[in-house]
């Protein structure tokens, strides 16, 4: 297993400057960060709040603290500017960071329209390539776990996948406020679209949506329903609920016509549950004919198998992971796991999911 030092090797770390010091950076970026200190040094803090800007500074104390988003765009010392501003922020700081020739790691949403992702790939191919989409989904050990089984056998022909995430908040920030850009559909909705689209392992060309409000305080929705049809007929779902009393339904669930998979969130391991292998059914033909009274059922064994992520799956688990292959692709020119193309489509269903509910923007 590689550590962050052999990574790293003579170039040393990536200089990285922090813009919007809020829940997003220190929740999940800077203990992934801290971790890594041979690949990352944080070089600059940007946030419109003092207190924000000096607790960060406390941590980092050779790092230059700003107010204004453009000096920290300005700054020589910074490769690699962290995007976590609010969602109807992203759209404009990406675009600038972009044209000072910065790469550019953008918390989800990129943009809250299809048009202004769009405008942002074209922005990030004259960049050549520098941004790098956050999507946490793809690093959820459940989700390696579902597609580590997604091509096992004994489940038979895959007909369904259920992604979910549930909670009971009622939430008062700015993201359950619609002008803010808020709303479960801008920042639960792309992780989960990301894993269904991954483990459906087609474009759909069906989508249906509902979106609610159910404990949030704001104007912003709060429950996403999404169901995805793939040409072949394998139907994908997000049910997102910020509304459900606990105890939550499995994370990540996956039907097929023998078996299913099921994770339940954070997990390393799940279960497979499978008809017997060895079971020989009789075979049977439909029929017209008045059946007997007696029970339809036929008799079967239900296995339960526990399946688990190794070592070498672990690597690529979690923020660390994420932020290593930041680091592979900003100084080794290796490629990122996170397409981009994949991200503004997410971008385009979302947008349609929008339109057609009360919540439109």
């Amino acid at each position: 297993m590689a550590t962050s030092a052999d990574l790293a090797g003579a170039r040393g770390p990536v200089r990285l400057g922090i813009l919007g010091a809020g829940r997003a950076v220190r929740g999940y970026h800077i203990p992934a960060i801290q971790a890594l200190p041979e690949l990352f040094a944080i070089t600059a803090v940007c946030d419109v709040l003092k207190d924000r800007r000096d607790t960060l500074g406390g941590i980092y104390p050779d790092a230059q603290l700003y107010r204004r988003e453009r000096d920290i765009f300005d700054d020589p010392n910074v490769d690699v500017v962290l995007v976590a501003t609010p969602s109807s922020n992203h759209e404009e700081h990406i675009r600038a960071a972009l044209a000072q020739n910065k790469w550019v790691v953008a918390e989800s949403p990129v943009a809250m329209s299809y048009e202004g992702a769009q405008l942002l790939k074209a922005a990030a191919q004259r960049a050549r390539g520098r941004l790098l989409p956050v999507v946490r989904g793809l690093f959820e050990p459940e989700f390696l776990l579902a597609k580590r089984v997604r091509g096992d056998k004994r489940l038979g022909e895959i007909y369904s996948v259920a992604v979910r995430r549930s909670d009971y908040l009622r939430r008062d920030d700015w993201q359950s406020v619609q002008r803010c850009g808020g709303g479960a559909a801008w920042y639960a909705a792309p992780d989960a679209l990301a894993q269904t689209i991954a483990l459906i392992g087609a474009p759909p060309v069906n989508l249906w949506s509902d979106l609610k409000r159910i404990a949030a305080t704001g104007d912003a929705e709060d429950f996403v329903q999404m169901r995805l049809k793939t040409r072949d007929g394998l139907t994908g779902g997000i049910d997102i609920n910020g509304g459900r009393i606990p105890p939550f339904p499995p994370q990540i669930e996956i039907a097929g016509a023998k078996g299913e998979f099921f994770a339940e969130a954070g997990a390393t391991e799940g279960t497979l549950r499978i008809i017997d292998p060895k079971t020989n059914f009789p075979r049977r033909r439909a029929s017209v004919r008045t059946p007997d009274l007696g029970d339809r059922h036929e008799k079967f064994e239900v296995l339960d198998v526990p399946v688990a992520l190794d070592a070498e799956d672990m690597e690529d688990v979690g923020a660390q992971a994420f932020w290593k292959a930041v680091y592979m692709t900003v100084a080794r020119a290796a490629e990122f796991p996170v397409s981009l193309d994949d991200t503004v489509e997410i971008i385009r269903y979302l947008q349609i999911a929008k339109k057609s509910s009360p919540f439109a923007s």
